[in-house]
């Protein structure tokens, strides 16, 4: 009896998280504050947010602190360069074509602590980050990953604010260009649409940003040096809710946890 009760015996193994610690706590110490801007194939949407938002940037004079990047949830156009409507939509936004792009996959254990904040473009961009991103937070429910799941839409008319989804939800979705057209003037005149959303967007994403560096240098005081623009971001993140609609089940706050 005592050799089958042994045999039965599971040993218990430890398991290391899926992401990186180490990287985890250097992000932590940057001054600058890193996004991500994630759309489906990151060669439309993405991009054009990227160049809306470092244009945005430089205007409130953040260029030096904030770090853009892109990636996508598909693997559709890996590798690949930006959809041909996007350069000529930039330029009749007044704005530089993108330098050298390569479209690039979303990467959750890299991506989740390399930055501060995931920009998803609609419902269907932050389903696929979430299905990734709220399984770490199974893992450590003390890491708050899916708070830094938002969608850029979030910033017009007052940032990060924790609206349901619904039809007010909706409007704050950035639409697919590319969906339903094969190309042509109507498939540019839909990335130019999408061009002008992003970028009101991005002017008022950039606001918050320039507003939460004056409170860092207001939060320096007397002695100390001014609060940098990435350790003031990641406190905000860590006060804010994610967004209702997309936190599974098993993440949600029971009645006893309120």
């Amino acid at each position: 009896m005592s050799e089958a009760v042994s045999r039965a015996v599971v040993n218990p193994v430890v398991r290391a998280a899926p992401w990186d610690p180490e990287k985890l706590l250097l992000q932590e110490a940057r001054p600058q504050a890193c996004l991500l801007i994630i759309s489906e194939s990151d060669v439309c949407r993405s991009v054009l947010a990227a160049e809306c938002l470092r244009a945005a940037l430089a205007a409130v004079g953040l260029e030096g602190d904030v770090v853009v990047e892109t990636c996508g949830t598909r693997p559709y156009n890996l590798g690949e360069g930006p959809e041909s409507a996007v350069p000529e939509a930039l330029e009749a936004l007044g704005l530089d074509p993108p330098g050298h792009h390569s479209a690039r996959l979303f990467e959750p254990a890299a991506d989740i602590v390399a930055y501060d904040l995931l920009l998803v473009m609609d419902k269907y961009t932050a389903s696929d980050v979430m299905r990734e991103v709220s399984s770490f937070d199974l893992i450590n429910r003390q890491s708050q990953f899916s708070h830094k799941v938002r969608r850029l839409g979030e910033f017009v008319g007052g940032p990060l604010q924790d609206r349901e989804y619904g039809s007010e939800g909706d409007e704050l979705d950035i639409e697919d260009p590319l969906y339903g057209n094969v190309g042509g003037e109507e498939e540019q005149k839909a990335v130019l649409r999408a061009g002008r959303a992003i970028r009101v967007a991005c002017r008022s994403l950039a606001s918050y940003l320039a507003q939460l560096k004056e409170e860092g240098v207001e939060a320096s005081g007397p002695t100390g040096g001014a609060v940098a623009l990435g350790p003031m971001l990641r406190s905000k993140v860590q006060l804010m809710s994610p967004t209702p609609w997309l936190v599974p089940p098993m993440l949600s706050a029971r009645p006893s946890d309120q």
